[in-house]
């Protein structure tokens, strides 16, 4: 993993602390059936957990692995290796799988490299005793890359373990295969709400002191590409509407393959300001 920082995250925090507070909402936890989706929100750290479950052996085991894999996600994103060890079959497993570093105290970490998913925001599609867990791993420019982790557990008498995992990170997306693995789920795309989020208002303000290094939001296409981490294609802008601020962007990858992107022009919360940034709709 590399290591980005663009701009001190403590000027992203400074930014955050301006906003109005959100009201703290109670989430209500509910029994999943088959393909339901549950969607958590917590509301405090601004955290969003989304889990689609699918077959599943029986209600006991998939609970057990459900369990587990969240377990794993949040010390995934605490950087917690100590507690990730303990959810393996066995410690040299563990290290077997997962890229881990000792400190002189015997702790197990992840080190401090970036992006990493530090806003706690992932989904888990569960599908037998495997489990795809997406992060939303995040530098503090602000930008977004997907992170996959995807966990084989072994359920014994109510509890799970993993037994092996396999780990992609999708910032060079270069085929529409991949493009579908970052940000498909449940058969549609689902991308990262930049607005919803709160990045879009520290962008803007980076911008205007930086515009160099924030010069892809000023266009549809090139937003795209940089928003979605897209690699070795072309970017075309198709059916801009007639106020210029919504269009969709079709980007061809280098095999031919292709894909249309809905895009938006984003000027603030109350549309006020005279040159906005262009971010990625959800349909």
């Amino acid at each position: 993993m590399h290591t980005i920082w663009g701009i001190e995250m403590k000027s992203f925090e400074k930014w955050k602390e301006k906003k109005e507070l959100f009201k703290v909402a109670l989430g209500a936890l509910a029994l999943i059936a088959v393909g339901v989706v549950l969607v958590l929100f917590s509301f405090q750290n601004k955290a969003a957990i989304e889990v689609s479950s699918g077959k599943s052996a029986n209600s006991k085991s998939k609970s057990a692995i459900l369990k587990t894999a969240e377990e794993y996600a949040k010390a995934f994103c605490d950087r917690d290796g100590d507690k990730i060890v303990t959810l393996y079959t066995n410690k040299k497993e563990a290290l077997k799988n997962i890229n881990l570093q000792m400190l002189k105290n015997k702790t197990y970490t992840f080190g401090e490299s970036s992006p990493w998913p530090w806003t706690k925001e992932y989904m888990m599609d569960v599908k037998g005793n495997q489990v795809l867990i997406s992060f939303y791993a995040m530098t503090s420019d602000p930008h977004v890359t997907i992170y996959q982790d995807r966990i084989t557990l072994q359920e014994k008498n109510g509890t799970a373990k993993i037994e092996k995992e396999s780990f992609r990170t999708f910032d060079d997306i270069k085929s529409k295969a991949d493009f579908d693995q970052a940000y498909k789920h449940n058969g549609k795309y689902q991308y990262y709400d930049y607005k919803k989020r709160e990045l879009a208002g520290p962008i803007m303000t980076h911008m205007q002191d930086r515009p160099d290094l924030y010069a892809d939001y000023a266009k549809a296409d090139t937003a795209a590409v940089y928003i979605l981490n897209l690699a070795k294609g072309t970017a075309q802008i198709n059916e801009m509407n007639d106020t210029l601020d919504a269009c969709s962007v079709e980007y061809t990858f280098s095999d031919g393959s292709k894909v249309s992107i809905p895009m938006y022009l984003y000027k603030g919360e109350d549309g006020s300001l005279a040159n906005g940034i262009w971010l990625v709709k959800n349909l």
